[in-house]
């Protein structure tokens, strides 16, 4: 009987220290200026990284393009005009064009960004203002369609263009970001079906006096948890979890510092505001892009040690505009983490002919300035 009553108590004291997920003070805090600022190094965050050089031929040529997607398997690289290329991801080998850009019946118009699905391994693309249709990357062929949700029984604000990409949740259900275009959307995320059915909305509490038209396309970030939605709009300073409402999970800190609704929406004309525009979180890190003073750069927040680290930016006149680790005279910009907790990027092959960064990286040796860019796939610290 004595044991018995053990267990129980024992078990009260484990519930009783158990926090409540929206408790504030169980926020994860991010010290944007609190936090060391230095010049980042490859080995801070992973323990190594993988080049691979995708090949080039007249059938995948990519121009500048930031959009990039590796998959345990695939690495899928995209022309912003029209264009999404398939490499094999151990040899680069170009397999095949993934849609067609054009006005034909399955073929597409454009690709937005964050539009490729890697749990099914199906790309987005826009179709009309009206529907969405999905390719399929082992054949490169369309596999189904996604209906735009209609918003008008909810308000007249908003454009068809206002929702340029959705996250798929399920087989069943999609959630998208609904732009704030004129300043006065009373929307701010709308989880729809396949035929534009909206199942759910999060209102928007934020609004300007002053409509506006603002020319940018916010997408957001989302990503699942241990089975948990987590969302980021691009340049606030919230990270959620979804759940019947938005429960804030972690938050970038500015020491006091108040930035306006107004200066978010409209960010390129204050290049002085430090602004947060994706995050990608593993096991061990948040890691996190920023821009400030019209450049580019990288932070983490390191679990274990609670600590924010942000890179020292260069902005002098001239400088790169994409600052992120620096690894053998290497700038390592990342632009996407995968399934596999892999951080990704790529480097244009013109800026890795310099005799410096080919002393120090002779597997590079024999690289034309004009071939496709060579991927990097970082392994972090688990």
């Amino acid at each position: 009987m004595r044991i018995a009553w053990c267990i129980i108590l024992l078990l009260f004291l484990v519930i009783s220290c158990v926090k409540p997920r929206n408790d504030k003070t169980d926020l994860v805090s991010i010290d944007l200026f609190a936090g060391e600022q230095k010049e980042m190094k490859l080995e801070d965050i992973a323990d190594s990284v993988s080049f691979v050089h995708l090949e080039t031929n007249d059938s995948c040529l990519i121009k500048e393009s930031t959009r990039l997607y590796v998959t345990s398997s695939y690495i899928l690289k995209i022309n912003p005009l029209g264009g999404a290329y398939l490499f094999d991801r151990e040899t680069g080998k170009f397999l095949r064009e993934i849609g067609k850009y054009g006005q034909g019946p399955d073929e597409y118009l454009m690709i937005p960004f964050n539009s490729f699905d890697e749990n099914n391994n199906v790309l987005y693309a826009d179709k009309t203002l009206s529907y969405w249709i999905g390719y399929d990357l082992h054949t490169g062929k369309k596999v189904c369609e996604v209906k735009r949700p209609s918003l008008n029984k909810y308000h007249t604000l908003t454009y068809k263009d206002g929702i340029p990409r959705f996250f798929r949740i399920d087989s069943a259900h999609y959630i998208a970001y609904v732009n704030n275009m004129l300043g006065q959307e009373p929307l701010r995320l709308v989880v729809f079906d396949k035929n534009g059915n909206v199942i759910k909305i999060y209102p928007n509490d934020r609004s300007l006096e002053k409509k506006i038209r603002g020319p940018y396309l916010f997408t957001g970030t989302y990503y699942f948890r241990n089975k948990d939605l987590y969302f980021f709009e691009n340049n606030f300073d919230t990270i959620y979890e979804i759940k019947e409402d938005l429960i804030p999970y972690a938050a970038f800190n500015r020491g006091g510092d108040v930035v306006s609704y107004e200066e978010r929406l409209m960010f390129y004309q204050y290049p002085d505001i430090l602004f947060v525009d994706c995050v990608f979180e593993t096991d061990k890190f948040i890691l996190f892009n920023y821009e400030f003073k019209r450049k580019a750069g990288v932070g983490y927040y390191d679990k274990k040690n609670e600590k924010t680290y942000l890179k020292k930016l260069d902005i002098s006149k001239g400088s790169t505009y994409f600052q992120g680790f620096r690894y053998k005279g290497l700038n390592l910009y990342p632009r996407y983490l995968n399934l596999k907790q892999e951080l990704c990027g790529f480097i244009y092959a013109q800026d890795l002919l310099s005799e410096e960064i080919l002393k120090l990286n002779p597997a590079f040796r024999g690289i034309k300035e004009d071939d496709n860019p060579i991927i990097f796939i970082i392994h972090l610290k688990k």
